[in-house]
């Protein structure tokens, strides 16, 4: 769970994303709640992928409707939208990176994604802004219990995106909910 303006989309797009590149037979998709927010994520991974790593990639595409990457090792990424939950079934997934999971619909994990990782052992990694206790905070919960060794949550404050003013940050606090 990460504060509004903390980096959550870069960490997504360098951190998450670009290492998959670099391994084989993997099938990884990036996951948000709507196109535009999938978008957000997808566009500077894919720009870096192939302005840095263009050597690694067999077929890419970037059209509405085929976000995709398919590197040499035979890994496939794609970038899916999670507005209808019926669309995302049918694939097993090593990862799933989800963005802004907060405002997923659950059904779109407990229906859709969480199975698709079950056949491969794959992982979710999923960042959110928080959104009142609702099933993302659920998740969170998990993964702060110790005895929950399948789960592991972390938070990571506004404040830490060096290019936020200390007294903007203040006034966020004063304007903005919980």
């Amino acid at each position: 769970i990460w504060g509004r303006r903390s980096g959550k989309t870069r960490y997504i797009a360098y951190m998450r994303l670009l290492p998959n590149l670099f391994m084989p037979n993997r099938n990884v998709w990036l996951v948000a709640p709507r196109y535009d927010l999938t978008q957000k994520a997808w566009r500077p991974f894919y720009k870096i992928a192939l302005q840095c790593f263009g050597d690694l990639l067999k077929r890419s595409s970037n059209t509405k409707g085929d976000y995709s990457i398919l590197t040499k090792y035979n890994t496939y990424i794609e970038a899916k939208t999670g507005d209808e939950p019926k669309f995302l079934v049918g694939e097993g997934l090593d990862e799933v990176i989800i963005d802004e999971i907060g405002l997923l619909k659950k059904e779109c994990w407990g229906m859709a994604l969480r199975p698709a990782l079950a056949d491969r052992m794959g992982k979710l990694y999923a960042v959110g802004t928080p959104k009142g206790k609702n099933w993302l905070y659920s998740l969170y919960k998990k993964g702060q219990n110790p005895l929950n060794l399948n789960w592991s949550s972390r938070n990571m404050p506004s404040s830490i995106n060096p290019y936020l003013a200390r007294e903007e940050i203040e006034q966020m606090k004063e304007d903005m909910m919980e």
